[in-house]
Formats: C-alpha cells, sequence, structure tokens
C-alpha cells in the first residue's frame, strides 16, 4: 500500500514541476534523475539484506534495459495522455491493465514467476476491487474528443498499466538469476529510465521552442521529490511483489492508490484543487479494501496443504525447512 501511496504522491509532485518547467517530459526527467541519485547513494549499503541467486538461469539482455523503458513508457503516458484522457479514467485503465496482466503472469508463470492456481472466488474479489477503483473515480471521469482517439488513449493506458505488471515481472527474475539486492535492480531500471526521458526531453528540446526557457525561479524543493518516491515504489515491487503474489501486489498498490489521491484531493496538497470526498467514493475505497482481503485470505481449492515453501525449490531435492518455509498463518497475515 505505501508503493500505492508513492506512485500517487509522485504524480501529484510531477504535475506541479511540470509548470514551471514548461514541460511535463521535463518533470519526468529530473524525477528519474533525483531518484536515481538516490539509489546511487543507497546502493552503496546491503540494508541488511543478502545477495541470494535463486534461479539458476542465465540474465537475458532484455531484462538489463527493458525495465527502465516501461518506467519511461508508464511515466511519459501518465504526463501526456493522463491530462487529455481525464487522470481518473487513465487510472482507471492503468489498473485494469496492472490487474489482468499481473493474473496472466501468475497463472501461466511467465519469466521465473511459479504458476499459481487462482479460484474464480478470487477472480470475483478481483471484480470487487474493479468495481471499487471505477466507483472511486466515476464522479471525475473527463472525456472528449473523437471516438478514435479516445479508444487510442485508453488502450496505451491499458498497456502502460500491463507494463508496470511485466516491470515487476522482469525486475525480480532478474534479481534472482544475478544475485543482486532490489535496490541495486532498481537503480539499474531507472538508470535505463532517465537516459531514455533525457532523449526524450532533448528532442523536444529540439522541437519546441517555448520549452526551451523553464522558469526554475517558481519551483520549490518539494516538486522534486517524485523521483526518490517511485524509487521506493520500484525497489519495494522487486522485494515484495514476488513474495506476496503479482495480483496481490497490485490489488494493493490500488488501494494506496485510491487512499492517497482522495487525501490529496480531500486537504489539497502539493497545489492542487481541494475537494471533498463523496459518500459514492468512499463506497469505492471500502469495496477495494473488502476485494483486496478477500483475495488474499481465500484460498484455491488446488492450493497444497500444509506449510508454504518456496516455489524456486525442485520436488526432488527440496527438504521442508525454516529457513525455506512459513506456516500458513504467516502467510495470511502479510
Amino acid at each position: 500500500m505505501m508503493g500505492g501511496c508513492c506512485l500517487a504522491t509522485q504524480a501529484s509532485l510531477n504535475g506541479s514541476l511540470s509548470r514551471p518547467l514548461k514541460s511535463p517530459t521535463a518533470a519526468t526527467t529530473f524525477s528519474f534523475v533525483v531518484g536515481s541519485t538516490c539509489l546511487c547513494l543507497v546502493s552503496l549499503f546491503s540494508l541488511g539484506l543478502k545477495k541470494v541467486k535463486t534461479v539458476d538461469s542465465d540474465v537475458e539482455i532484455y531484462m538489463w534495459i527493458l525495465p527502465g523503458f516501461i518506467g519511461s513508457f508508464y511515466v511519459g503516458m501518465a504526463t501526456f495522455i493522463g491530462p487529455r484522457l481525464g487522470f481518473s479514467l487513465f487510472f482507471v485503465c492503468v489498473v485494469l491493465g496492472q490487474l489482468l496482466t499481473s493474473l496472466t503472469i501468475e497463472y501461466f508463470g511467465f519469466i521465473d514467476i511459479p504458476k499459481a492456481h487462482v479460484s474464480k472466488v478470487q477472480l470475483f474479489a478481483m471484480f470487487i476491487v474493479i468495481v471499487g477503483a471505477v466507483l472511486a473515480v466515476v464522479e471525475r471521469l473527463q472525456v472528449s474528443g473523437s471516438a478514435g482517439l479516445l479508444i487510442l488513449y485508453v488502450c496505451l493506458s491499458i498497456a502502460a498499466g500491463s507494463g508496470t505488471s511485466i516491470q515487476v515481472a522482469i525486475t525480480s527474475a532478474f534479481t534472482k538469476r544475478y544475485g543482486t539486492y532490489p535496490h541495486r535492480t532498481a537503480l539499474l531500471a531507472f538508470s535505463v529510465g532517465a537516459l531514455v526521458s533525457s532523449i526524450i526531453w532533448g528532442v523536444a528540446l529540439i522541437a519546441d521552442e517555448d520549452i526551451r526557457s523553464p522558469n526554475f525561479d517558481e519551483s520549490t524543493w518539494w516538486m522534486y521529490m517524485g523521483g526518490i518516491l517511485g524509487a521506493y515504489y520500484v525497489a519495494i515491487s522487486v522485494a515484495v511483489g514476488p513474495v506476496i503474489g503479482l495480483p496481490v501486489f497490485f490489488i494493493s498498490v490500488v488501494a494506496g492508490q485510491l487512499v492517497m489521491s482522495a487525501m490529496i484531493d480531500l486537504f489539497g496538497l502539493f497545489e492542487s484543487t481541494q475537494q471533498n470526498v463523496s459518500a459514492l467514493r468512499a463506497v469505492g475505497l471500502v469495496l477495494v479494501f473488502i476485494g483486496a482481503v478477500a483475495f488474499r485470505l481465500i484460498r484455491s481449492k488446488k492450493h497444497p496443504k500444509g506449510p508454504i515453501c518456496s516455489p524456486d525449490a525442485s520436488q526432488e531435492e527440496f527438504e521442508p525447512s525454516e529457513s525455506n518455509c512459513v506456516d500458513d498463518l504467516v502467510v495470511i497475515n502479510i
């Protein structure tokens, strides 16, 4: 949930920064640069973690660069499509892409993610989450423009949400195959994202004279903190996402995003317009939490009884022990 709160706050901070810099691309670039700098400093330390290579497979070339491209694509879509499609509808499309893709990845076991059966009741719980997300933002939907352009924006927004799920799967696989720390994997993704965003900003500067004179004096220090929050989200997604399962992780992220966006509107944080939280929006938030808890606690019929053990251990060589097994009650209460 904290990761979801960070994403909602980062979007608001980047939006505030784009006004004095006169360019959403410039705000995106600064966000990635600040996040990369923060991760450079943090990567000097182990943070009490241990390097563990749990997958005996080679690191593919795409694992080095694709997460950074996905990150820059998502932030770019948020800054470009969000204002045109309406942030509320953009958010719903992102949630749809995140949940469906994460469920697909876990069901089929793509990119070193262990297969997990999903029951019909869990699917219904995910449906409740989607309905709650729609109710939470339905009052703020802003749809305008031609039908063809609207469909294009919706498809790109869903693709951006799907990309974040794929990013988590790839960064998790990279961490396990290479045997490194999650925050160092996040540094790699952010560094590639910073490079891609810088190139795009450079092209934009050449093409548009109006953005060549940003007004840094009108910006404040807190506007540049979005990158730190984004870095925290990527690092926590690598460390936590595969442990609790991608669908549960993104349901929790959705809950955090909704709660934080409601707090930003209620108190008018980060120079946003202050708005009251309606009863319909509150109902949507409650449904999201009910669906999240139900999805996590409901066990699949095909789930093995007894301790939950490491998915990376083979059936022939694996022997349950305290180091790689946890009790059902511990897993349920995460």
